[in-house]
C-alpha cells in the first residue's frame, strides 16, 4: 500500500508539472501537430497496392541411368519464381510490355522498386498447398501504374518460367541422348565380339554334362550337372562385374554429389539406404531458401537452418559410408563364390564354353542398359509434353486499387499522439532547463537551509470588510493574517511562527532579519504578516522597516513615513523620547524607514544601529527587521551581523538556485546565524499539501455562518 501511494504521488507530481507549464505544452503540441500534418500531406504520398496470387505447380520426376539420378525438383517451384523476380529480367520485360501494350512509360528500376513478393502462409490461407502460393504486389502512388505492373508481372512470370523449364528439359534430353548413343555403341561392339567368337571357335550352344558327383558323391546329395554349374558361374561373374562397375561409378559420383549417389544406390538396392534422409535434406534446403528470400545469411534463423542442412548432409555421408562398406563385402563374397565355381568348371567344362557364356551374358546386360536409357528418353519426351499444360494458375487476379494502403487518417492519428509526446517533452525540457527554485526540496537539498514554512500563492478575493487594515490594491495578499486569519495563508504564517519558536527554543533570540536574494520576492509581505501573527499570539512585537532604499512596510499598515529609523540613525532625537508608531493591531508597533538617506549602507553600519536594537529589546519580546535584498546591496549583511538571526525568503519559479546558494554562502561565511528559509508563492493543487487547508478554510467558514 505504501509503494502504491508513493507511485501515485510521483504521477501526481508529473501531472502538476504539466499543469504548471500548460502553455508550453499547448504551444509544443500545436507546433508538433501542424508540423506532422504538414509533413504527412506534403512529403508522404499515398501509396496503392495491386496484388495478384499465383499457384505454382511443383512436379517431381527423375531420370535414372548407370551414372546417376537427375531429379527435377525445387527448380520449378516457388524458389525459381523468386529467383526470376529478383533478377533484372522480369522488371525489364514488364517495363517493355507496359510501354508496348499500354503506352505507359515505367523504367525497369521503378518497376523493381514497386514489386514486392512473398510466399503465402499456409496458416493464413488454410490451404495444404500454400507453400506453392506466391503473392505478387505492385506498390505505387499511381493506382493505374500499380495495376499495370501487377498484371504484366503475371504474364512475364508465366513466360520466363516456361522458358526456364524448357531449357532445363533440353539440357537433360541432350545428356540422355548422348548416353543413349554411347550405350548403343557398346551393345553393338559386344554383339560383334560374340558373333566373331562363335564363328572362330565353331561353337554350338549346348549343355555339357559332368558325370562326377561334385559334392563328393554322397547318397542323398544333389548332383550338379555341367549346364547348371556354367549358368551359376556366369551369373555370379556377371553379378560381380556389375557390382564392381556400379561400385566404381558410385564412388566417382559421390565426389560430385552425395545426394545423387544416395538416390542411385536406393534405385538399385532399395533397402540398402534410407531414402528419407534425402527427403529431409530437400525439405531443409527448401526452408533455408525461403528464409534467405527475406533475411540475410547472418540472421539467427538462417544460421540455424543452414546448420540443419549441414547436419542432414552429414547423415547422408554416414549412410553412404555404411552402404559402400556393405557393397564391398557383397562384392568380395561374390568373388569367393565365383572362384569356387571356376575350380569346379575346370574339372568338367571346356574353357571355350565358359568364354562363350561370358560374352553372351555381357551382350544381355548391355541390351538391358540400352533398353533402360531408351525408356528414360521416352519418359522425358512425355514430360516435355506435359509442360505445355498449365503449371501456373492465377488464384487471384489484380484489380485497380481504390483505397491507399497508408491512409492519412491513421497517419494523422499517429501525428496527434506524437504531438502529445512532443508537448510533454517540451514541458519537461523547460523543467530541466529551469534554474529557479521550484519547491521545498530545492531549498533544503540545493540551497542547504532548513525550510520553516511555505507560503501558498495568492489569488485576488473579496476583502473582509471588518478587517482593521487600510491598504490600497496590492500585487500580493497584503495583511492576509488580519484580513482572513482562517485562510490557508493565515495558517502558513502560524506555521512559520511556530517553527521559529522551535528553532529559538534554546536560544535567546530577540531580533530577526528578514531578507531575500533579489527584489520583489516577498520579504516585506512575509515580515509584515509574520510580525502580525506573532503579535496575535500575545507577544509584543516591533516591526522595523530597515529597507532605507525602497521602504514598503508603512504602506501595508497605512501609516505615515515622515519620521522613522533613518531619523534615529542620524541622532534626530533621543531613544528614550522616541515612540514606535501604532499599527492599529494589539501588541504590534511599527518603526517605518523614515526619509530615504543618501548613504543607507553607512548609517546602518554605525554603532547607533546597535544601540537602537539594544534599547528596543527592552521594550518588546521580539524585533522583526525588514531589510533590503542581500545580493543587491550589502545592507542586509550589515544588519545580519547586528541581530540574532536571519530568515531567507525565496520566490517560487523566480529565485535562481545559484543566486540562493551564493547568498546563503555569504551569510554563513560571515558567521551569521541562519534560522531557516521561507518559500513564497507556492502553487497549490487538489491532492497537495495545502489542498486540505483549503478544505479546512471552507469548513471553518461554513461553521461560522451556521453560528451567526
Amino acid at each position: 500500500m505504501e509503494e502504491n501511494s508513493n507511485l501515485e504521488a510521483t504521477l501526481r507530481d508529473y501531472l502538476e508539472i504539466v499543469a504548471k507549464r500548460k502553455t508550453v505544452f499547448v504551444v509544443g503540441f500545436i507546433i508538433a501537430l501542424i508540423g506532422s500534418i504538414a509533413v504527412i500531406f506534403l512529403f508522404v504520398p499515398l501509396k496503392y497496392r495491386a496484388t495478384t496470387e499465383i499457384m505454382i505447380g511443383s512436379p517431381v520426376t527423375e531420370v535414372v541411368d548407370q551414372q546417376g539420378t537427375v531429379y527435377i525438383r525445387g527448380k520449378y517451384d516457388v524458389a525459381v519464381a523468386f529467383e526470376l523476380m529478383r533478377s533484372d529480367i522480369i522488371p525489364e520485360k514488364i517495363s517493355k510490355t507496359i510501354e508496348i501494350e499500354e503506352k505507359v512509360l515505367i523504367s525497369p528500376g521503378e518497376v523493381k522498386g514497386m514489386i514486392a513478393f512473398i510466399a503465402a502462409s499456409a496458416q493464413r490461407t488454410k490451404n495444404p498447398y500454400a507453400h506453392n502460393l506466391i503473392l505478387i504486389s505492385a506498390i505505387h502512388t499511381d493506382t493505374r501504374k500499380a495495376y499495370l505492373v501487377a498484371k504484366a508481372a503475371i504474364k512475364i512470370l508465366f513466360e520466363e518460367t516456361r522458358k526456364y523449364r524448357k531449357r532445363v528439359i533440353k539440357e537433360m534430353y541432350d545428356a540422355l541422348s548422348s548416353q543413349l548413343l554411347e550405350k548403343h555403341r557398346q551393345l553393338e561392339e559386344s554383339e560383334r565380339e560374340l558373333t566373331r567368337y562363335i564363328i572362330d571357335n565353331d561353337i554350338i550352344a549346348k549343355g555339357i554334362e559332368v558325370g562326377s558327383d561334385l559334392k563328393g558323391g554322397k547318397p542323398g546329395v544333389e548332383v550338379w550337372r555341367g549346364p547348371q554349374i556354367n549358368e551359376k558361374y556366369l551369373a555370379l561373374k556377371s553379378q560381380r562385374l556389375n557390382e564392381e562397375q556400379f561400385l566404381e561409378e558410385v564412388k566417382k559420383n559421390r565426389q560430385q554429389d552425395e545426394v545423387v549417389t544416395l538416390s542411385i544406390i536406393s534405385k538399385k538396392y532399395g533397402g540398402l539406404v534410407d531414402e528419407k534422409l534425402r527427403d529431409e535434406l530437400y525439405e531443409k534446403e527448401r526452408v533455408l531458401s525461403k528464409l534467405l528470400l527475406t533475411q540475410s545469411e547472418m540472421h539467427p534463423d538462417a544460421v540455424e537452418a543452414k546448420g540443419e542442412v549441414d547436419e542432414a548432409k552429414k547423415k547422408i555421408s554416414m549412410e553412404l559410408d555404411r552402404a559402400l562398406q556393405s557393397l564391398d563385402r557383397s562384392s568380395a563374397t561374390l568373388k569367393r563364390e565365383e572362384e569356387k565355381l571356376r575350380t569346379l568348371i575346370k574339372e568338367g567344362l571346356s574353357d571355350k564354353m565358359v568364354e562363350y557364356s561370358s560374352l553372351h551374358r555381357d551382350v544381355e546386360v548391355k541390351q538391358e542398359i540400352y533398353n533402360s536409357v531408351v525408356k528414360q528418353v521416352e519418359e522425358l519426351d512425355t514430360y516435355e509434353k506435359l509442360l505445355s499444360t498449365g503449371f501456373l494458375k492465377v488464384v487471384r487476379s489484380p484489380i485497380m486499387p481504390r483505397n491507399p494502403e497508408n491512409p492519412r487518417s491513421g497517419s494523422c492519428t499517429m501525428a496527434f499522439f506524437f504531438s502529445i509526446l512532443c508537448g510533454i517533452a517540451c514541458v519537461f525540457l523547460f523543467e530541466v532547463l529551469d534554474i529557479s527554485i521550484r519547491n521545498v526540496e530545492d531549498v533544503e537539498d540545493i540551497i542547504g537551509i532548513t525550510m520553516l514554512a511555505a507560503i501558498p500563492s495568492w489569488e485576488p478575493k473579496t476583502e473582509n470588510k471588518d478587517a482593521k487594515v487600510k491598504s490600497a490594491k496590492r500585487q500580493d495578499a497584503g495583511l492576509v493574517v488580519a484580513r482572513n486569519p482562517k485562510s490557508i495563508m493565515g495558517e502558513a504564517f502560524r506555521t512559520l511562527r511556530t517553527n521559529i519558536k522551535f528553532v529559538c527554543v534554546d536560544k535567546n533570540i530577540k531580533s530577526i532579519v528578514i531578507t531575500s536574494v533579489g527584489p520583489k520576492e516577498g520579504k516585506s509581505f512575509i515580515s509584515s504578516n509574520l510580525a502580525l501573527s506573532i503579535a496575535n499570539s500575545g507577544e509584543k512585537v516591533i516591526l522595523i522597516d530597515a529597507d532605507l532604499r525602497r521602504p514598503t512596510i508603512h504602506k501595508y499598515f497605512g501609516i505615515e513615513n515622515q519620521k522613522g529609523l533613518s531619523n534615529l540613525l542620524i541622532g534626530d532625537g533621543s531613544l528614550d523620547e522616541f515612540e514606535a508608531a501604532d499599527s492599529a493591531f494589539e501588541n504590534l508597533k511599527i518603526i517605518p524607514a523614515g526619509p530615504i538617506p543618501p548613504n543607507p549602507n553607512e548609517i546602518l553600519g554605525t554603532r547607533r544601529m546597535e544601540e537602537i536594537l539594544e534599547h528596543l529589546k527592552g521594550t518588546c519580546n521580539i524585533i522583526i527587521i525588514d531589510s533590503p535584498p542581500l545580493l543587491t546591496v550589502s545592507d542586509a549583511l550589515i544588519l545580519a551581523k547586528k541581530t540574532d538571526g536571519v530568515i531567507f525568503t525565496f520566490f517560487t519559479n523566480k529565485t535562481a538556485k545559484k543566486a540562493g546558494k551564493r547568498a546563503v554562502f555569504l551569510l554563513k561565511n560571515a558567521g551569521i546565524n541562519m534560522l531557516g528559509g521561507v518559500l513564497n508563492y507556492v502553487k497549490t493543487s487538489k491532492g497537495g499539501y495545502y489542498y486540505y487547508y483549503y478544505s479546512y478554510e471552507y469548513y471553518a467558514d461554513k461553521n461560522d455562518k451556521k453560528k451567526s
